[in-house]
């Protein structure tokens, strides 16, 4: 999934999928992001990845998590931190961007008709001196804080 109008500049996309399962299971499911998600589901954090990689060897990340009967929300909040010019580059090398994009392989057909939101960013910063660290992302005041939620 790609959002169909993206930023110039570094961006987060949140997507969610809302579904109902009418008894007890386990959900599992491969993802993959570009360049880096945090999942949640019902507003609760489960996992994060997919690991670092580079871009002739991307990786999934695989989750495996305990529903109960009713509605849920899987929401996914993935950062895409733009290329930037190698030398001004303060960020860990396999912590890069290809394209952005969020990938879910989940067998049971479950996780369909997927939605997504951008956040708004007040700033970008470089982690430097610790450059080995993700990238920190500063939301504008006015940001959704229900969007993990899947709400908003």
């Amino acid at each position: 999934m790609i959002p169909a109008n993206v930023p110039e500049q570094t961006y987060v996309t949140v997507y969610r999928c809302c579904f109902e399962v009418f008894e007890a299971q386990t959900l599992e499911f491969k993802f993959s992001a570009d360049n880096h998600a945090q999942l949640f589901l019902d507003g609760q954090w489960i996992i994060n990845g997919p690991e670092r990689g580079a871009a002739e060897y991307w990786y999934y990340q695989n989750c495996k998590v305990q529903l109960t009967a009713g509605k849920h929300i899987l929401t996914a909040r993935v950062i895409c931190a733009k290329p930037l010019d190698v030398r001004e580059r303060k960020y860990a090398y396999a912590q890069m961007s290809v394209s952005h994009g969020f990938y879910i392989d989940e067998p049971s057909g479950l996780l369909k008709n997927w939605e997504y939101q951008i956040e708004n960013i007040s700033e970008f910063e470089i982690p430097f001196p610790d450059w080995g660290a993700f990238p920190r992302v500063h939301l504008t005041p006015d940001y959704n804080s229900d969007i993990y939620k899947g709400q908003g």
